[in-house]
């Protein structure tokens, strides 16, 4: 009986040796497997990427330069043709041969879509154009450049010399066509480039800045300000040509509220309000057109009109309506 027992116990013994000899031949083939793919996938990787030290890339199409592109280090993504650099510095070139240069911390060019995207310290300057900014992107066919974060915008008017200078949160520009829209808590200055011409001071939400025209436009929000005259208003206007001319150089709209600061010759100081449906800045007279239900109070004076005219830093004021004309000294 005690035999039995004992033949019975080592007979069940192999059998459950087996069974364990089985579940671990099983499981180490496939860890051996799973070891295996992941090795390949590694080395498929390593194929699809390559790195490149001091790159030097220069591109040409039909002939002509498209993009010079210099960098300290690059990946070059071999299944997508993406590349993504450290360091990089470049141009790219339009279709009618004009220049777009860039330089950043970090770069990634998709040729896919068209389009090179930086971040950090990033700059990109054109002939009339020079923006910073955090992150850009630039499309090199549709040649639209767009820059977010921390922005600043230095603009020259070729034209007149003009100095426009604008901080925003994004802008959108086209800087071949000289078009440029700043959105997002949108300020800055217009400097001539005469130092005696003063400038001009602005805020708004959105700005949209056409140098073939020579406008700015001021949308929402809208707050200008030259020497001791303040002005806020919805929208505005600006004709950068306008300037040494006798023709209106901005114009305010809807619900204009402006103070001006005045300093007479024999020392008076005061105060000058105005409120209008519109407002117009000859510079070149120093004049301050209000139209539109205008009121202006001055000093212990309320004055009314169809049309008040005001001098800066002047007590005069010209007051037109329906029935008379005359001049308030």
């Amino acid at each position: 009986m005690l035999f039995e027992i004992k033949k019975t116990i080592f007979i069940y013994g192999i059998i459950l040796i087996c069974i364990l000899i089985s579940v671990f031949s099983i499981f180490g083939r496939f860890e051996t497997d799973s070891l295996k793919q992941e090795m390949k996938k590694t080395v498929e990787s390593k194929e699809l990427i390559s790195y490149f030290d001091d790159i030097y890339y220069y591109k040409v199409e039909s002939l002509a330069k498209k993009m010079v592109y210099v960098a300290k280090n690059l990946v070059f993504d071999n299944a997508d043709y993406n590349s993504q650099s450290i360091l990089p510095v470049g141009e790219v070139y339009s279709k009618d041969g004009e220049i777009v240069n860039y330089s950043a911390g970090r770069s990634i060019y998709n040729p896919k879509k068209y389009e090179l995207t930086f971040e950090s310290d990033v700059i990109i300057s054109t002939k009339n154009l020079i923006v910073t900014s955090n992150k850009a992107k630039y499309h090199t066919e549709e040649e639209i450049m767009t820059n977010w974060g921390n922005v600043k915008s230095d603009v020259t008017d070729e034209k007149n010399g003009d100095k426009i200078i604008v901080f925003s949160d994004e802008v959108v520009s086209r800087p071949y066509k000289k078009t440029s829209k700043f959105s997002g808590d949108v300020h800055g200055y217009i400097k001539r480039k005469k130092i005696y011409e003063e400038r001009i001071n602005f805020k708004s939400q959105q700005l949209l800045l056409d140098l073939n025209a020579y406008t700015a436009e001021l949308i929402t929000d809208v707050y200008l300000q030259k020497g001791g005259l303040e002005a806020r208003a919805k929208r505005g206007e600006i004709y950068l040509d306008n300037y040494n001319k006798n023709l209106k150089y901005y114009v305010l709209y809807d619900d204009v509220k402006m103070l001006e600061k005045l300093t007479l010759k024999n020392g008076t100081s005061f105060v000058r309000t105005g409120f209008a449906e519109k407002v117009e800045g000859i510079v070149s007279e120093d004049k301050v057109i209000l139209s539109g239900n205008p009121k202006v109070f001055q000093v212990e004076d309320v004055i009314k009109g169809n049309r008040i005219t005001l001098r800066e830093n002047s007590e005069v004021i010209e007051i037109d309506d329906a029935i008379t004309n005359f001049i308030l000294k």
